[in-house]
């Protein structure tokens, strides 16, 4: 099973990322809907699409952000089946479900794996939404 947050030795290729994009940053269980405004070799600078909590930073190490381009945010209690949950290394996990465990949830797969998670875990999670193409040209 690939780890569903990102660790210190996992970091995103600066030269992947360009300001004004659309990106997911970290913190500790809960990805924040954010933008690019900067990009330096030890920061990325962000812009929160929403008002976050008053303890995150405007500059992050590069391992807390990965590119939003076909990724959405979704609640850990709010999860379903076959939803494709998206770890810190991008590889794909399918979801049979996700259930209360005292103060955490526990996802299961469809490998057969488990992991527990906070009760306020937000995660990544393949869009769903088929590409808009125009004669197998994708649109943006």
């Amino acid at each position: 099973m690939s780890t569903l947050f990102p660790a210190s030795s996992a970091p995103m290729p600066a030269h992947s990322l360009h300001p004004g994009q659309a990106i997911h940053v970290n913190n500790l269980s809960v990805w924040v809907a954010a933008q690019v405004t900067s990009i330096t070799h030890t920061r990325i600078g962000v812009a929160y699409t929403r008002r976050p909590l008053p303890r995150l930073a405007t500059g992050v190490p590069p391992w807390l952000v990965r590119p939003a381009e076909g990724i959405q945010l979704r609640l850990v209690s709010k999860l379903r089946y076959d939803d494709d949950l998206v770890s810190s290394d991008e590889h794909l996990h399918k979801i049979i479900g996700a259930h209360p465990a005292g103060h955490r949830w526990i996802i299961e797969f469809h490998d057969g794996t488990h992991t527990p998670v906070p009760c306020n875990a937000i995660l990544r999670i393949k869009d769903p939404t088929p590409q808009v193409t125009l004669n197998g040209i994708p649109l943006p």
